[in-house]
């Protein structure tokens, strides 16, 4: 008997508004390229668009009628509303091409701006949910999203996968296939199967292709965040109201996030009272950089 572990998607409402320069501090040049960076990511994104009465089709299919071409668990419905991936292409513009040429470190951020402008209502729909800052969601978001091609993320877990079931045991270098980060705002898979409630050793290979698909899709990928970010947060701070953090709640859950719980709560909060180049600094840095970027994302979050 299948088991079948299903997430509701959100309702897509997909801005149709621009993306322009957001950031006022900057030097001129640097708003233009921005602007310009950003339309081109807003056109890509235009022509991915599903049509109204395409996105989430598939969940208005009888359960009867539905085909199943292959076993195993299924994760969510199929949903064709994700924002463009990040690939080579984009890659190539961001480190080869310089800010005069459309790319850079602009190009990066503008690819950032447009995902968190385009998925605004699922990171707030999913935040609510999850009873987190919408802000929080939004900040791991715009810190994870670009960077290594979306592409690589499948191949590197079935290379992994394929390594460790030839030599008949773990990894000895590198990672181990549940280990592999997937999803735009990227997360390790066996994480993601533990928010789940299901142990990764139980999955088989073709539950964890399904799961991986199902991390591919902006509004899973964010629900499963949401609620990994809930919980890091009350492993730290148990019974607090998670929707309202202090800065220091702030930063810790950031950096937990990115490091995971092994380290101690002393060490994280000490990093943040330490001076630059201090041993230790190095462990709340995650957190800070989103504290830093709030007031940005907030902006963008708040684009009509």
């Amino acid at each position: 008997m299948t088991l079948r572990v299903l997430a509701q998607p959100a309702v897509a409402r997909i801005p149709d508004e621009r993306i322009s320069g957001t950031n006022a501090s900057k030097a001129h040049i640097d708003r233009r390229l921005k602007l310009i960076a950003n339309k081109y990511l807003l056109k890509r994104a235009n022509l991915l668009r599903p049509r109204p009465n395409e996105i989430d089709a598939f969940t208005m299919i009888p359960e009867s009628n539905r085909e199943h071409p292959m076993s195993g668990r299924e994760f969510c419905v199929p949903d064709n509303s994700s924002h463009p991936k990040w690939n080579s292409w984009d890659i190539f513009k961001w480190r080869a091409l310089s800010q005069k040429m459309g790319g850079g470190r602009a190009y990066l951020e503008a690819y950032k701006d447009g995902w968190i402008v385009y998925n605004k209502f699922r990171i707030k729909d999913a935040a609510h949910a999850h009873r987190i800052p919408p802000v929080l969601l939004a900040c791991v978001a715009w810190a994870e999203v670009g960077g290594k091609p979306d592409g690589i993320k499948r191949p590197a877990f079935q290379g992994r996968t394929l390594q460790q079931t030839l030599t008949g045991r773990p990894a000895k270098f590198g990672k181990p296939p549940e280990a592999t980060s997937v999803g735009a705002v990227s997360i390790q898979l066996r994480v993601a199967s533990k928010e789940l409630g299901i142990p990764i050793e139980q999955l088989s290979y073709t539950d964890r292709m399904n799961l991986i698909t199902c991390l591919e899709t902006d509004t899973f990928n964010l629900n499963i965040v949401a609620q990994h970010l809930k919980n890091l947060i009350l492993h730290d701070y148990p019974g607090i109201d998670t929707s309202n953090l202090t800065d220091e709640q702030f930063i810790v859950a950031g950096s937990r996030y990115n490091r995971g719980i092994e380290r101690a709560l002393g060490d994280f909060v000490d990093s943040i009272k330490l001076s630059a180049g201090s041993h230790g600094r190095q462990f709340s840095e995650y957190g800070r950089r989103m504290l830093e970027h709030r007031d940005h994302v907030l902006t963008l979050l708040d684009k009509v």
